[in-house]
């Protein structure tokens, strides 16, 4: 695993393993995004079918034929064209549209353990499935993943909200039922940090809903696939730079300094701003205790201060804290 210190020659052992990682992906995912679109091809309109072989098609042209054909290519570009392709497949208009969302989930189970069969539909319908497995299989550098994460979550809460809202999905009485218990459940754990925190959500059914994907999106679409690209680098101090790559995604320091170098002041900001959340993150990974000499040269500060709170409390804080966000935010997205 390559790390912030193993410089541009573990970058380079590594370069070829990420590119057959992403064949494989391109092989694994690009299959079964065509098996969906055949599978809800009858419900969709000739506009959204066609859309759907177009995203298919990028997904083979640019991480299975690309690194197989042109792989010394493929290696020099493959952070950018990644890029492309990820944000190809959250902005084309098929991932705003009710049709799709219906033809994803046309109806769901009932009875005790219908949950267990909803769980698939519903994670394919809301898109959690797109924002977690895309981000797994194409692992990009973490000053790149981050905030091309956020974007992708900030596209869907502007663009998708609505037609989310209005699909048969989130108007069963199954989801319904669990957005009703989410809201009530994440009051309490907001309550424990601030009292009136339950008067922060919203009353209404349908601003429930909103909040209730919001968070999903955030937490499940943003935090978790970056703490499990995080964990394998757990038992490694956070360096200042924050350009370690993602378990092995090729990004050394020396190359996720170079945006510094070439756009000059604000893109330092922006890196600091990245690496900043990337140390926030960290807290909520089970990370072995530093030795006694060690968090002595830490010094204080607030992150060093909350890496000492038990976990279950970081992971409480955080739960709540991005709730109460997520409520706050359902008046400027509903």
């Amino acid at each position: 695993m390559p790390t912030a210190s193993a410089g541009p020659a573990a970058s380079e052992l590594a370069a070829p393993k990420l590119a057959v990682a992403d064949i494989m992906f391109a092989t694994v995912g690009g299959g079964v995004w065509a098996i969906a679109s055949l599978k809800m091809a009858p419900a969709m309109s000739a506009a959204n079918n066609a859309q759907a072989a177009l995203g298919m098609a990028a997904i083979f042209a640019v991480s299975l034929a690309w690194p197989k054909l042109r792989p010394a290519s493929y290696r020099r570009w493959r952070v950018p064209a990644l890029v492309a392709v990820r944000l190809l497949l959250i902005l084309m208009p098929i991932n705003f549209s009710t049709e799709v969302f219906d033809a994803m989930a046309p109806h769901l189970g009932t009875g005790r353990l219908a949950w267990l069969t909803n769980i698939s539909p519903f994670l394919m319908g809301t898109h959690l499935t797109q924002l977690l497995l895309v981000s797994l299989g194409w692992r990009l550098p973490m000053r790149v993943h981050i905030p091309l994460q956020a974007f992708k979550v900030l596209a869907l809460a502007r663009f998708a909200m609505d037609a989310h809202c209005r699909s048969q999905l989130m108007r069963s009485p199954e989801v319904v039922a669990v957005v009703k218990a989410l809201h009530s459940s994440m009051n309490l754990v907001a309550e424990c940090f601030l009292p009136a925190g339950s008067l922060a959500g919203p009353r209404d059914l349908h601003g429930q809903t909103v909040a209730m994907l919001l968070f999903c999106w955030v937490l499940l679409g943003w935090v978790l696939p970056t703490l499990l690209l995080l964990w394998p680098l757990r038992c490694a101090p956070p360096c200042p730079a924050g350009s370690r790559a993602a378990s092995g995604s090729g990004g050394s320091r020396r190359a996720s300094r170079q945006p510094s170098r070439l756009l000059g002041g604000a893109a330092a900001l922006a890196c600091k701003a990245v690496d900043g959340v990337e140390a926030a993150l960290r807290l909520l990974l089970p990370a072995p205790p530093l030795p006694a000499r060690q968090d002595h040269m830490l010094g204080p500060g607030p992150l060093t201060n909350s890496a000492r709170l038990p976990l279950a409390l970081r992971w409480m804080a955080a739960l709540a804290g991005t709730w109460l966000a997520c409520c706050a935010a359902v008046p400027l997205v509903r």
